[in-house]
């Protein structure tokens, strides 16, 4: 499994995370910075 994500509907509303994430996790006031 390679964690590849294809969007197939409504592009335009998605939000995709394409930084690495943290070894800890990604959090809340992470991703509002984001």
């Amino acid at each position: 499994m390679n964690n590849d994500v294809e969007i197939v509907r409504n592009a335009h509303t998605c939000l995709v995370f394409t930084d690495p994430l943290p070894p800890q996790g990604l959090t809340w006031r992470q991703m509002v910075a984001w």
